[in-house]
């Protein structure tokens, strides 16, 4: 296969991060809300305890297979004293499912087992119309106490391209009875091959602007981007973001709206460089379980391009992406990355 003419999908384009709100949508068993019936149980046993000694007591409570995954209250009553605890359900088996990185063409569940016996998992895919997933659907493995396991799915992404670039996948897991499904959000995106070098200077010249990244929903707006000012739409704050590679780049260029553009860094009111209007492509490199995790670790890398530079006192090697300043065609390839990025409503271009 000629290189020149792949086009390259990739990743999970996660624009809410999961640790501030969660593309991981449960569905069964049902989400807990303030009011829901609490776990009632009562049990009274008489013990008889020996000065400096040590006794243990369990108790075996039968939970609802529907119950939801969460902290509930508990109060324990020791003759007049009563102790204030709090019990965290969690299902036999837990799963989600990632595009894993260093792989191409293959979607992972991966399951972990939470209890302190062999349990046997039954897992059903069911994935949207986007994505073409070979093999058997319905799978069963063997997991250890304690223990993980994990079952690969062929999958290449078949479109049709829609925007939103939202292609879900749900996944049902039974255990013995307990019956889980949850759907996992995955965000798509095309980097398209550049038989030439595009234009850094703010124009799409030689770029390929089909099938773009686009930010222009309340489902894709989160407190990474607002801080905490509601978000006004797409006047407000969207964008469009287009993405090329060739032999040796990565090209990501931006094209944002945003009806109120923040370019001057006001220190010390403002912590950080990145307190301002800017662009922030990260790339996530990494193998481990912690792809597509906070906090950063070795082969997260992120990169900015600021519409000010200036010197301060954090050195710019410590904070400077592939452009901190206005791109300049002179000095474009002085860096791992090539950025382009321009305001349609702003200061600068």
């Amino acid at each position: 296969m000629v290189r020149s003419q792949v086009e390259w999908w990739g990743g999970i384009v996660n624009l809410k991060a999961l640790n501030k709100n969660s593309v991981r949508h449960v569905i069964v068993p049902r989400t807990y809300r303030d009011g829901d019936a609490s776990l009632t149980y009562d049990e009274r046993t008489t013990r008889l305890i020996s000065p400096g000694s040590t006794e243990t007591i369990e108790w075996i409570i039968q939970i609802p297979f529907d119950l939801a995954p969460v902290a509930y209250p508990v109060r324990f009553r020791f003759g007049n004293q009563v102790i204030q605890k709090s019990i965290m359900l969690t299902p036999p088996v837990e799963a989600t499912a990632i595009i894993p990185n260093g792989t191409r063409d293959i979607l992972r569940v991966e399951l972990r087992n939470n209890t302190r016996e062999r349990q046997t998992a039954a897992l059903v895919l069911d994935a949207s119309s986007g994505w073409e997933v070979g093999g058997d659907l319905h799978r069963s493995v063997a997991i250890e106490p304690g223990g993980a396991a994990s079952i690969d799915f062929p999958c290449t992404f078949a479109g049709p391209w829609e925007r939103g670039q939202l292609y879900a996948v749900e996944v049902e897991v039974l255990v013995g009875e307990f019956r889980a499904v949850f759907r996992r959000d995955l965000y798509v995106a095309v980097a398209h091959f550049a038989s030439g070098t595009p234009a850094l200077d703010g124009t799409w010249r030689g770029w390929n602007v089909s099938r773009p990244v686009t930010i222009d929903s309340s489902a894709q707006i989160s407190k990474l981007l607002l801080g905490n000012q509601p978000w006004g739409g797409g006047e407000d704050l969207s964008a469009s973001v287009h993405v090329m590679y060739d032999k040796k780049y990565l090209y990501v260029g931006a094209e944002v709206n945003d009806d109120s553009v923040v370019t001057r860094w006001d220190f010390p009111a403002m912590s950080y460089p990145w307190d301002t209007d800017c662009m922030e492509v990260v790339l996530d490199t990494r193998t481990s379980t912690d792809q597509w995790h906070d906090p950063p670790t070795p082969g997260l890398f992120r990169h900015l391009s600021l519409a000010e530079h200036r010197k301060t006192e954090f050195g710019p090697e410590r904070w400077r992406g592939g452009g901190c300043r206005r791109p300049d065609p002179a000095d474009a390839t002085s860096g791992p990355w090539r950025g382009n990025l321009f305001y349609q409503k702003g200061a600068w271009l």
